[in-house]
């Protein structure tokens, strides 16, 4: 009989450690900070650049956009980094359907960066913005004013 209550007891103890275990690795998960959050929140702007190219390529624009951000902001205007931020972040505000954002975006380009490659194709969705733009506000007005 004593057998059996030590068995009990043993099994009640490993139940514990058990689930004091698994709730230490649920703190430990919830302290702990994403690769993106890290990044994020660092100081190193060329692994923001680097993770933010990264994810453009995944078409994860939404994380995307603060890294480019926080690119543009440090990598000088003249620089190729600087300029390929500006590009990808154009973009990341057109594929996200966010036109006006993406409008505002490809019209500084071309006036920032003139002599780009890639000024030719950032004129076209500029334009296609503004026509985009126009039909909503025309949507919008019909609906209120009927």
């Amino acid at each position: 009989m004593l057998y059996l209550f030590k068995i009990k007891q043993l099994r009640i103890y490993m139940k514990f450690i058990k689930n004091y275990f698994l709730l230490i690795i649920a703190l430990l998960m919830l302290v702990s900070c994403s690769e993106y959050e890290k990044v994020l929140k660092g100081d190193d702007y060329v692994k923001k650049y680097n993770m933010a190219v990264k994810l453009y390529e995944k078409k994860k624009f939404v994380k995307a956009v603060p890294l480019f951000e926080e690119s543009i902001s440090i990598f000088s205007k003249l620089s190729e980094k600087g300029e390929k931020a500006y590009y990808y972040l154009c973009y990341s505000h057109y594929f996200m359907q966010d036109y006006a954002l993406a409008g505002y975006y490809f019209k500084n380009f071309t006036v920032t960066y003139p002599t780009s490659e890639h000024v030719e194709e950032c004129v076209v969705p500029c334009n296609h913005d503004h026509e985009l733009g126009q039909r909503s506000r025309r949507r919008r007005r019909r609906a209120v004013h009927g």
